[in-house]
């Protein structure tokens, strides 16, 4: 059983209970759900729109927690870009969700990573062997294998701004923030699909 989208307290304490009586079970929980609460959500509040809804501090620190303990296993972006229909308030019919997946590293990085609040070997793993573990692949680097990688730039500090993401949808809640840790190279068995000149 995977639990997708953890977002309070009380979904990582019956994770935990479920692990230690030895149930097959797995769980994630965003990056949005890890660093913002129902406080963070300002104009305009589509970037903000998501289900589950953003909680408290207290269900934030559980969820980082429960991360940082092997209790969550990974982390799953939950991208979900949308168009204009975002962009005022809360609009009549205006869909769930919020852009993540190219402000995800830097977005952990900064915000659990740089304050101490989760490892970044943790962090690493959450993102890439623990999910592969799950759909029972194995990654490797060793030659002959396919070189599915990404370079991170761990100095690079970057302003989230909509003409800065390649995805057509700018509903991100972290416009204007200025984040650190930026991806400046992904190969995908060996190709070159993505390259910052930094």
């Amino acid at each position: 059983y995977h639990a997708a989208h953890l977002s309070c307290s009380q979904s990582v304490s019956l994770i935990a209970q479920a692990k230690e009586e030895g149930l097959p079970v797995t769980a994630e929980v965003t990056p949005h759900h890890l660093t913002l609460t129902a406080e963070d959500i300002k104009y305009p509040e589509g970037h903000f729109q998501m289900k589950p809804p953003l909680r408290t501090a207290d269900d934030v620190d559980a969820l980082v927690a429960g991360l940082q303990r092997g209790i969550i296993d990974v982390i799953a972006t939950d991208h979900a870009p949308h168009g204009q229909e975002k962009e005022g308030g809360l609009q009549p019919g205006s869909p769930f969700g919020v852009t993540g997946l190219e402000t995800a590293f830097p977005v952990l990085y900064t915000k659990l990573v740089q304050t101490k609040k989760l490892s970044l070997a943790r962090l690493l793993d959450s993102l890439t062997i623990a999910p592969a573990r799950i759909g029972k692949e194995v990654p490797s680097l060793a030659q002959g294998q396919p070189a599915d990688l990404v370079v991170l730039a761990l100095d690079q500090v970057r302003i989230v701004t909509k003409e800065s993401f390649y995805s057509k949808g700018t509903n991100s809640s972290y416009l204007n923030e200025g984040l650190q840790g930026w991806p400046i190279l992904t190969l995908v068995d060996g190709e070159e699909k993505y390259y910052a000149n930094i």
